[in-house]
């Protein structure tokens, strides 16, 4: 494996996570660490992230998340794998112990390791030395048993070798997407394109070739983690007021909202904040 790159580099990621579903923070006994990638890495990697859990004692406890515009390289145990954008929910069973360590890309940062376009790894889990090549194989076995912040660095110095190449287009439709996830008053496309400058098809091709998935899908995703965000800090004791909540996300009405909503997350916004009233009830 590369020399990890110096400790003092790797800074710890203190904002709160997005898209995680009824529970906002997790708890003991699992834990999410997450890392600031380096100075060099930063343009192509949004941050490094572990899981650990440990549940000898403890039937299995199910963790769900509305995945972000991009894709993951994961490694646990044996496996390392490359997660292209997940459409609807993501669901994870967790049993036993066990570590997960990831790299979460950019939207568009992959772009610079690959030369593929990014809608052929879209809801597709990839070995990843088909994706980066032999070098890769060893990773597993090298962070087996090793602290995660080592485990991080080393993962940091793998992707060096691996020698990213900025790729301009990719650059800029990872910035429009990050404007859609910063500024919650874009709710449609053709906000999108009048912002940028772009015609919709053009739009289209550039985000299906450099981040993988539809326009249409990263502003209706954003604006569903805002959602998810508003109900969570609104509290499930009062009554919600979900017409008002669809208006501002940009949805023709309240039935709108709630069937974008279902498809997405698997229930309605009414049974989610149920769910959460019997989570705070245990």
């Amino acid at each position: 494996m590369p020399t990890p790159i110096p400790p003092e580099r790797l800074q710890p990621k203190h904002d709160d996570p997005r898209g995680i579903l009824q529970s906002p923070v997790e708890a003991p006994p699992i834990e999410l660490s997450r890392f600031e990638a380096p100075p060099d890495l930063a343009p192509y990697v949004e941050h490094f992230w572990s899981v650990h859990w440990d549940l000898p004692q403890r039937g299995p406890i199910t963790r769900e998340t509305l995945p972000h515009p991009s894709l993951h390289w994961v490694t646990e145990d044996t496996r390392s794998e490359v997660q292209g954008i997940v459409r609807g929910r993501f669901t994870r069973e967790l049993r036993g112990e066990g570590r997960v360590v990831g790299v979460k890309f950019r939207p568009g940062g992959m772009c610079a390791f690959v030369a593929q376009s990014m809608h052929l790894f879209t809801g597709r889990r990839l070995p990843a030395v088909k994706v980066f090549g032999p070098r890769v194989r060893a990773l597993p076995a090298a962070l087996r048993g090793v602290p995660t912040p080592d485990a991080v660095e080393r993962v940091c110095a793998l992707l060096r070798t691996l020698e990213p190449r900025r790729d301009p287009q990719a650059a800029r439709a990872g910035e429009i997407v990050a404007a859609i996830g910063n500024d919650h008053t874009i709710t449609s496309v053709t906000q999108v394109c009048e912002r940028f400058e772009v015609a919709p098809l053009a739009l289209q091709r550039m985000f299906r070739r450099k981040i993988g998935i539809s326009p249409k899908w990263v502003v209706q995703r954003y604006r569903l983690h805002e959602a998810i965000e508003r109900i969570h800090a609104h509290g499930p004791i009062e009554p919600q007021p979900w017409a008002t909540l669809a208006s501002d996300l940009g949805f023709s009405d309240q039935a709108h909202f709630a069937r974008t909503f279902k498809s997405f997350i698997g229930v309605t916004p009414g049974q989610y904040l149920r769910r959460m009233r019997l989570q705070d009830h245990r």
